[in-house]
């Protein structure tokens, strides 16, 4: 097995007067930059990755854990090209200490790598004090216990528990340290439903520092307690990506905006577009299209698998963007012919947490107008209930001379003021008979005038 077994040593970094910092604080915070060797994101400290982070090598390579001094220095995960991982701790960017290596067909092995050597992991001979379910050695070695539920534990062993290694059960995968059987202090995590955890374990559950990656969306750096996702640590919120987005959103036409999925108020909420700025949020819109005047866009302030900005942070994103112009206060926008605002409340389905809200306004249209000018104009509009109007318009209602026909089929024709009749008047039949004539006022004779029904 050992033959078999990647050793790494790892010269990172190699050219930090050609590196590009793309964002963020790449001195003394949190950014992304890119070098000879790869990109990374995650914490710096005097120009150089220190703490947690992510490094995407060109080659394909991949590793996420704990830097010190811009080498790979503590517990981390590097992932080959090829598929096979070594998950454990790392010293000067070199295996050193306990880990574990999974061939390309997932097979774990745990052992202890001296200086980037790898040791076969103690004694792995049977033991007569074994559990009945174990292969190996369950006791002080490296050994295999198979429980009756089906989780599979593959780890080093002291004194009869599980300390490294292991635990496949049906929901998950972890390698890392362990503690009654349970992920206990650092390690990784694969979900059956394809999310991902990188970082500190406490009873099984995700506690402290780390790295979650939804499936299909953008890594999270944050904090947990109890498994409760409380702080992000820190968003690279790019600009150029938010205005680009916005805006190409809000350039959409009204039938482009309707093909957009949209929350019904019933069970779900659904992101949309989907492009660079979307890619680091769930962002969620409400857009009535049967009346398409407003879109809704939610940030909920702290939710697992969210990144939080802050109010500022849009507000100021905003006052970037060249194509949009602040109005009145700090928290009114606008773009062309639309309305952007900015609040803070508690807002839809994430009602009991604190989250910002971007809402775009459009120019009404009113959809019941079928020809014409229905604002002011001449123009037809067929309402709801089947009635319909055909004749002039003043701020949208009826106004002047025009034809209004009931859904029994009963015309009016003659004066509207104020959007109702007013004035001199005929109505007639569904079959097109005269009944009555004169003055009218909401379509009711008002004053002198004829009837016909004798006729």
């Amino acid at each position: 097995m050992k033959k078999n077994i990647f050793t790494l040593v790892l010269v990172l970094f190699s050219n930090l007067l050609i590196a590009q910092c793309l964002s963020g604080d790449c001195n003394n915070g949190y950014g992304k930059k890119k070098y000879k060797e790869g990109v990374y994101e995650g914490n710096f400290k005097n120009n150089l990755p220190d703490g947690l982070g992510i490094l995407n090598y060109v080659n394909d390579n991949f590793y996420f854990g704990q830097f010190k001094n811009g080498k790979l220095n503590g517990f981390g995960s590097f992932t080959w090209k090829s598929g096979q991982s070594h998950t454990g701790n790392w010293e000067n960017g070199i295996q050193h200490g306990e880990g574990i290596f999974n061939d390309v067909k997932k097979n774990p092995t745990a052992g202890i790598w001296n200086k980037g050597t790898f040791g076969v992991a103690k004694n792995t001979e049977k033991q007569i004090t074994n559990p009945i379910n174990c292969i190996g050695n369950c006791i002080d070695g490296y050994g295999r216990i198979t429980k009756s539920n089906g989780t599979i534990i593959q780890a080093i062993f002291g004194n009869g528990m599980a300390k490294f290694g292991h635990i496949e059960t049906k929901l998950y995968a972890f390698d890392g340290y362990i503690l009654n059987n349970l992920p206990n202090g650092h390690g990784q995590i694969g979900y059956k439903n394809g999310d991902h955890y990188f970082g500190s374990f406490k009873n099984g559950k995700k506690h402290g520092e780390g790295i979650f990656t939804p499936k299909g969306k953008t890594r999270i750096f944050g904090k947990w307690e109890n498994n409760i996702f409380i702080k992000p640590n820190s968003f690279l919120f790019n600009n150029k990506d938010f205005c680009e987005e916005l805006i190409s959103y809000m350039s959409l036409s009204e039938k482009e905006r309707s093909l957009q999925k949209a929350l019904n108020w019933t069970n779900e909420f659904v992101p949309i577009l989907e492009n660079k700025f979307l890619n680091h949020f769930e962002i969620q819109q409400t857009n009535y299209t049967e009346k398409a005047n407003w879109t809704q866009i939610l940030f909920p302030e702290n939710k697992e698998n969210i990144p939080s900005v802050s109010l500022q942070t849009l507000r100021n994103g905003l006052k970037k963007c060249k194509k949009i112009t602040a109005i009145k206060n700090d928290n009114e926008f606008k773009f062309k012919n639309k309305k952007i605002f900015l609040s803070k409340g508690k807002y839809g389905i994430f009602s009991s947490n604190i989250q910002y809200e971007l809402k775009i306004t459009y120019p009404f249209k009113d959809l019941a107008c079928v020809s014409g000018d229905c604002q002011n104009g001449f123009g037809t509009k067929k309402y709801g209930n089947g009635s319909s109007y055909k004749g002039n318009f003043v701020n949208g209602k009826k106004e002047g001379k025009g034809t209004f026909i009931f859904k029994d089929g009963w015309k009016h024709i003659g004066t509207f003021k104020n959007n109702k009749c007013d004035g001199k008047g005929k109505q007639y039949n569904e079959n097109g008979k005269l009944i009555f004539e004169g003055n009218f006022y909401n379509y009711k004779l008002n004053g002198k005038g004829t009837s016909y029904f004798g006729d």
